[in-house]
């Protein structure tokens, strides 16, 4: 199974990759619906033209290092999983594992939205449409969403965005200073 055919409901354990210190990092992808989100009624009438699958929901995936002892919890022998490099010379094992379990509880992805970046180069929650980018706010205040795995039921955070502002597009910019440098 891949990450594109869950259903609502199913986590994927979808790798596991060779991190430093001996270590390992596992990636759970889960389709989470949003519950704010409201009906895209061109979605529907559209069904089955492709043009109009832009919100179909994707899976959200987040990422927790763990030891070999700790993988073996999750029925992961690192023995008996095939590393290949990928583009960036990173080792990874594909696992592909349907709805994980560590001590009898199911392993979910977890959202957390914030008004502050946890970290540095954290780039704020956005969506990119035909105008640009459009940024979710609240209060003139970028969201940062954030993901984690947990075990047992998660209990998504999520900030109810004002409005969606949009960057204004590249060209549209190099246009405008075009014509005052006229």
């Amino acid at each position: 199974m891949k990450a594109e055919d869950l259903k609502k409901g199913q986590t994927l354990l979808t790798n596991v990759k060779k991190v430093a210190g001996g270590k390992f990092q596992i990636e759970i992808a889960e389709l989470i619906e949003n519950p704010n989100q409201t009906v895209n009624v061109a979605a529907l009438l559209n069904a089955g033209d492709s043009r109009f699958d832009v919100n179909a929901p994707k899976a959200r995936r987040a990422w927790q290092s763990a030891t070999n002892e700790g993988l073996l919890l999750l029925g992961v022998n690192i023995d008996k999983l095939n590393f290949i490099a990928n583009s960036e010379g990173k080792e990874i094992a594909e696992v592909n594992i349907l709805n994980p379990s560590i001590a009898g509880m199911r392993l979910h992805v977890q959202l957390e939205d914030s008004f502050v970046a946890s970290y540095e180069t954290q780039e704020p929650k956005q969506t990119n449409g035909k105008n640009g980018v459009k940024f979710f706010m609240k209060d003139g205040k970028h969201i940062y969403q954030n993901t984690k795995i947990v075990a047992g039921d998660p209990v998504n955070r999520l900030i109810v965005s004002d409005v969606r502002i949009y960057e204004v597009v590249k060209q549209e910019v190099v246009k405008e200073a075009i014509q005052l440098n006229a």
